[in-house]
């Protein structure tokens, strides 16, 4: 796998319609393996069963999640420490999710528009780039 190249995803579809369909697309047009999760809590499940198998990257879309789902971020985090995230959409207020270590908002319809712009594989290099190492 090239530094430019993911494998493997997971999109949570919470989104608005449009931009799930734009960021499945996006994936798919970067022959990007996807999971594919509508719901939150099915979401959750794959975390507690599949805990090991970790994806590159996870793609929650963050249009309908309620304040309480947002909480799967930084569970998904937890699970997964070395995946990247990528949180799109979302016209309201979000919480804070760019603190987090390999994690990237992109808020709004030019928020999306940004993310998409790029290979995926791509917006994940930048963020494993800024990630300290320990020895």
């Amino acid at each position: 796998m090239s530094a430019a190249e993911i494998c493997s995803a997971i999109h949570l579809r919470t989104g608005l319609r449009a931009r799930v369909a734009a960021v499945d697309s996006w994936l798919e047009q970067h022959q990007v393996s996807v999971t594919t999760y509508d719901d939150v809590y099915l979401a959750c499940v794959h975390l507690l069963q599949r805990g090991a198998d970790m994806p590159d990257c996870v793609v929650v879309g963050a249009d309908w999640l309620t304040p309480d789902e947002f909480h799967i971020v930084p569970y998904i985090r937890q699970t997964w420490p070395h995946a990247a995230i990528l949180v799109y959409g979302g016209e309201c207020e979000q919480p804070g999710f760019d603190v987090l270590p390999l994690t990237r908002t992109y808020a709004r319809e030019d928020g999306l528009r940004t993310m998409l712009a790029e290979p995926p594989g791509e917006l994940v290099r930048r963020l494993r780039a800024h990630v300290p190492v320990f020895g």
